[in-house]
């Protein structure tokens, strides 16, 4: 997915810019993939380190001018350019998290101002069933609900997805990114890494409401930016209320959750993905 990008030099405003905090953003780049920007902000934060916060502004010295970078296909249409590799000492990790800390607590906080429900008080009207394999081995089903009064049109894309009776759908599709404490994300069943996928009304559709806030277990959309709906979905494994007004909850784990907690705590490579594949096996609507 294309997550929004910035430049080491826009660190100071890109918490502004996204209405929350440097942490928040950082989640945010998680779930979108974008390891050009969060490579970017680990430099960048790096060198904040050791600089001084005053006030709502955070001073640094200007770094050396930075060479191009070459960013994944997906990114092509947001170039930017990037900072040149660094070797971190011990000494610079341990600075990192305090520098990101002291850089959200210097910038504007999110201020939520939207009319939300929690997901427990939306109505499930249909269930859907993913049988789990993990490496071939089946380790279990998960139930979701979706919530077909709040938010119908991304429930039916999803329902529609999961039956396959538009002839393409989740069966044998894999979650390709596992963020332990965040997100479980899948449904990109036409590239599979997260670059990919189509809904029942095209490649894109507009984000329906944001009526139901996120919280721990939720079904929600994965996007690219406002109105960039597929069939990417995530479930997540924390609450995440800076998800909130960004991301479209349809849904919510009725049962299985033990399911996704396995899921979040198995080995993981590079960028989340799972050492074996992760895989929706089977999967269906079940009958009221």
């Amino acid at each position: 997915l294309n997550g929004r990008t910035c430049t080491a030099s826009r660190l100071t405003f890109v918490a502004v810019e996204h209405k929350g905090s440097l942490n928040s953003y950082i989640s945010q780049l998680l779930i979108t993939g974008n390891m050009a920007s969060i490579h970017c902000l680990t430099y960048q934060a790096t060198l904040a380190s050791r600089a001084n916060v005053a006030g709502n502004r955070l001073s640094m010295r200007k770094s050396q001018p930075a060479r191009p970078r070459p960013l994944p296909v997906r990114a092509q249409a947001d170039r930017v350019e990037t900072a040149k590799s660094v070797r971190v000492s011990k000494r610079d990790v341990l600075a990192l998290g305090g520098a990101l800390v002291m850089a959200s607590a210097a910038l504007p906080q999110r201020v939520e101002a939207l009319d939300q429900i929690p997901a427990d008080a939306a109505k499930v009207t249909q269930k859907v069933y993913f049988d789990i394999t993990i490496g071939g081995d089946p380790i279990g089903r998960i139930t979701l609900g979706v919530f077909g009064d709040e938010t119908p049109k991304t429930a039916a894309n999803f329902v529609a997805l999961a039956t396959g009776e538009k002839g393409f759908g989740y069966k044998d599709c894999t979650f390709h990114r596992v963020i332990k404490d965040f997100v479980i994300q899948g449904g990109d069943f036409t590239r599979g890494n997260g670059t990919g996928g189509k809904s029942i009304y095209g490649d894109k559709f507009r984000d329906e409401n944001f009526n139901v806030a996120h919280q721990t277990g939720v079904l929600s959309m994965a996007n690219a930016g406002p109105n960039t709906n597929g069939s990417q979905f995530f479930i997540t494994t924390a609450a995440t209320p800076w998800l909130n007004g960004k991301h479209v909850v349809f849904g919510k784990v009725v049962e299985g959750y033990a399911v996704v907690d396995k899921i979040q705590n198995m080995a993981l490579g590079k960028g989340g993905v799972p050492n074996a594949p992760v895989r929706i096996k089977d999967c269906g609507l079940l009958e009221a």
